[in-house]
């Protein structure tokens, strides 16, 4: 309808409470209680009402020798805990019981010439033993920045997943930063289901690997208005894809952006 107004999906809501305490030193914790209500459940897709359940804490630690700092630890944790009902998979009202733990942490050496950064990444989200049970344990992730946790190339969704990461970071200018991941991503629980970056449930191949992904990216900050980015980004699929209906080529992907702030 390109000449009117777009209308609100009425049979979908969100709501909750998010609080966040910032009384420790270094340190910032979150709490939170969000609910999710879909009128109109799909046997395809992870929705149904849901109350997701969960905290995180964040921070970062300045080592510093006399006055001169010379490193600074970072972490990064989260846990949330789902439950409710939901009309996925082959029956009615299947009860939710599912949850997600990821964690990132890593040490930049600000003394040293590039200032180098080397961390570590972890990342797990429930899925199904067996499908055709009363009982739906994926995790249904909502509305993510999917490839900010799941690689840059946005080929997966955090619904029954593993992923094990390593990152590491130089900064040969102080305008200039580079940054790469490298992701080893499994499923969570054997499934012929794979679900793609926006959730949609989609067929493998049984195996649980998924494969392996590598992300490089550049970014040149001319100025806080402007800055210029460039990523390169490799996906060499797995035995859980190969192996299935939708066996492929790896994937490629290159970008090139400038953002400017006004």
């Amino acid at each position: 309808q390109p000449y009117s107004f777009d209308h609100a999906d009425q049979s979908r809501s969100i709501s909750g409470v998010y609080s966040t305490y910032k009384g420790i030193e270094n340190n910032t914790y979150d709490f939170y209680w969000l609910y999710f209500d879909e009128k109109q459940s799909s046997a395809a897709l992870m929705d149904g009402q849901r109350h997701t359940i969960g905290t995180r804490i964040a921070g970062k630690q300045p080592i510093k020798e006399g006055k001169k700092l010379v490193g600074t630890w970072n972490w990064d944790a989260e846990a949330a805990y789902q439950f409710g009902q939901d009309n996925f998979g082959s029956a009615a009202n299947r009860s939710v019981q599912a949850g997600m733990v990821g964690a990132l942490g890593g040490y930049t050496y600000e003394d040293v010439k590039w200032k180098p950064s080397i961390g570590g990444i972890f990342y797990y989200g429930s899925g199904d033993k067996d499908p055709t049970t009363g009982q739906v344990n994926t995790f249904n992730t909502l509305y993510p920045l999917g490839h900010a946790y799941w690689g840059q190339i946005d080929n997966l969704s955090g619904q029954n997943l593993l992923d094990y990461g390593v990152q590491a970071g130089l900064k040969p200018h102080e305008k200039f930063a580079l940054v790469s991941q490298w992701h080893y991503f499994d499923q969570a629980q054997a499934s012929t289901v794979l679900y793609n970056v926006v959730g949609a449930a989609l067929p493998g191949s049984g195996n649980t690997n998924l494969g392996n992904e590598l992300d490089i990216v550049g970014t040149y900050t001319y100025s806080k208005a402007f800055n210029l980015q460039a990523g390169y980004f490799w996906f060499f699929y797995g035995d859980a894809i190969n192996k299935g209906p939708l066996a492929r080529s790896d994937a490629e992907q290159f970008y090139l952006q400038a953002t400017y702030n006004f």
